[in-house]
């Protein structure tokens, strides 16, 4: 890697620029230079020559300086607040800063509140991104098609950190997907060449260790899941899973696979093998272990017709198979909490929604209830009235935000009419309605106190939590999503990865790319 594609090539307003004429004394564009020179000179001498000379500078300086005053002057008038490379292929964020791989490959870093370009530097082909305060770290696979080029930069200047430029190249390739890697804590994992996972250091790139848990023919984030100083690898038939200390890759435990695939719960020091979501005797039970030595504390065989079994903040909740009752487990020893039985002995709504030791259920007449976590206690119940009409009330969705909650539903308008979108706000510490409201198909996100109606025509609405009240809005050019927040600024991607930068408070831009 070379320095040099960091390097701005700027003069100075005290630089001499000398442009050295390299023909030889006897060519041929020598010769015409000579004769010219001696034809301007002579008509110098001349009254009405020089004046029209004179004439025509000026001329071809006012033309030269015309096109160069408007530019600066367009400059003065507007803030250099876009780009000029292709449409990005990749963005990453991390401490104030924005990183794109436009899809020429080259690598920029600006500065996420002006995108004042920070450094840059050109890559070889397409790579996988991710960073954190210090280090941007890529991958990407060299031209040779045989190895891959891994590295990391300071994230404030784009000079190396550490290079690795004849990487080996996982089975990825073959199976069509692109090769990369995941960074969890101070650790970097990648597949090696027969798909054993590899771990090295993050601030130096020094390898850790490797595991071998067969062929796996699942890609990388698949396969691979790291939290809490665990590391868990679904093994070759995608059945089990292996658990291991993410500082020395030394298999703790295993546990059979979750049948969606999702990763085995971490949430604290216990990891969570939750068994399929329906169960069948006989059938894998609940098994709960200690994550820094893989010691399993409890483990529980669950009644037959079980239904959905989750884990939040320390709790294994499961239903019955229609849904209508819920039962807490304690995750520590898997003393049971409570039950709850939906009081019109109907499916609960969807998925509950648990924070700050308390825990949402709405039930199938719209019923919303607050109960404590701790003993199952019913802290207050209340209608759902603005979906007072919604007839297949299973499309209720929650959300919830600074102690107010969010329930949202997908409303027909008629054959002839597009469907919109109805939401509800609560106070979630006693039920009561605080607004409603429709608006255009697309997806809410509330996010400290501002709700943010992400349109599927691009279009950005956003409202004051509290009450309701419109704030801004914003047009994006596609369907858009929130990438990151930083202090005062919201960072909007939409489907094509264009990026816009706009005050959070206002909604105005400060910039965009590309």
């Amino acid at each position: 890697m070379s320095n040099l594609d960091q390097k701005n090539a700027e003069f100075a307003d005290d630089d001499i620029i000398q442009i050295t004429n390299l023909a030889p004394a006897g060519a041929s564009p020598y010769k015409h230079a000579q004769r010219a020179l001696a034809l301007v000179l002579k008509g110098i001498t001349t009254p009405w020559i020089r004046y029209s000379l004179a004439g025509l500078l000026i001329l071809a300086l006012l033309s030269a300086l015309l096109p160069q005053l408007h530019a600066l002057t367009s400059s003065a008038s507007s803030p250099n607040t876009s780009v000029t490379e292709p449409h990005s292929l990749a963005l990453v964020s991390a401490n104030g800063q924005v990183f794109v791989q436009s899809v020429n490959n080259l690598l920029i870093a600006f500065q996420a509140s002006s995108g004042r370009r920070l450094w840059q530097q050109q890559l070889s082909n397409v790579a996988t991104l991710s960073a954190t305060g210090q280090a941007l770290y890529f991958y990407y696979v060299n031209n040779n098609g045989s190895s891959a080029t891994f590295e990391a930069l300071d994230t404030s200047t784009g000079k190396p950190i550490w290079q690795k430029s004849s990487f080996p190249l996982s089975q990825a390739i073959s199976r069509g997907e692109q090769p990369g890697f995941i960074l969890s804590g101070a650790i970097l994992y990648t597949a090696g060449p027969t798909d054993g996972i590899n771990a090295f250091q993050a601030s130096n790139g020094h390898f850790l260790w490797s595991f071998n848990a067969g062929a796996m023919n699942l890609p990388l984030s698949t396969a691979l899941y790291a939290q809490n100083g665990i590391v868990e690898i679904h093994g070759s038939d995608s059945t089990v899973v292996h658990i291991l200390n993410a500082s020395s890759g030394h298999e703790i435990a295993h546990a059979p696979a979750n049948n969606d695939g999702t990763p085995l719960p971490i949430d604290g020091q216990l990891i969570y093998a939750l068994p399929r979501s329906t169960i069948q005797a006989p059938d894998q039970p609940i098994q709960v272990f200690h994550a820094p030595d893989g010691t399993l504390l409890w483990s529980l065989h669950l009644p037959y017709g079980a239904g959905g079994i989750q884990e939040q903040d320390g709790v294994v909740y499961y239903t019955n198979l229609n849904h209508s009752s819920l039962t807490a487990l304690r995750g520590s020893d898997g003393h049971a909490l409570w039950t709850y039985q939906t009081s019109d002995h109907a499916a609960m709504i969807g998925t509950f929604l648990e924070q700050g030791g308390l825990l949402y259920l709405l039930q199938h007449d719209t019923a919303l209830l607050s109960i404590r976590v701790s003993d199952g206690y019913i802290l207050w119940s209340r209608k759902l009235t603005a979906f007072s009409t919604l007839v297949n009330t299973s499309t209720l969705q929650p959300l919830i935000d600074q102690n107010i909650l969010f329930y949202y539903a997908p409303i027909p308008s008629g054959a002839s009419s597009p469907q919109y979108i109805q939401i509800a706000a609560l106070n979630s510490n006693n039920g009561r309605e605080l607004w409603h409201t429709h608006y255009g198909s697309g997806q809410p996100v509330p996010l400290a106190g501002v709700l943010y109606f992400l349109q599927d025509d691009g279009r950005v609405d956003t409202w004051r939590e509290s009450d309701g009240h419109s704030l801004w809005s914003y047009d994006m050019p596609s369907a858009a999503s929130i990438m990151a927040t930083f202090p005062g600024i919201i960072l909007l991607v939409d489907k094509n990865a264009n990026l816009d930068v706009v005050h959070n408070s206002d909604g105005q831009q400060l910039w965009h790319y590309p």
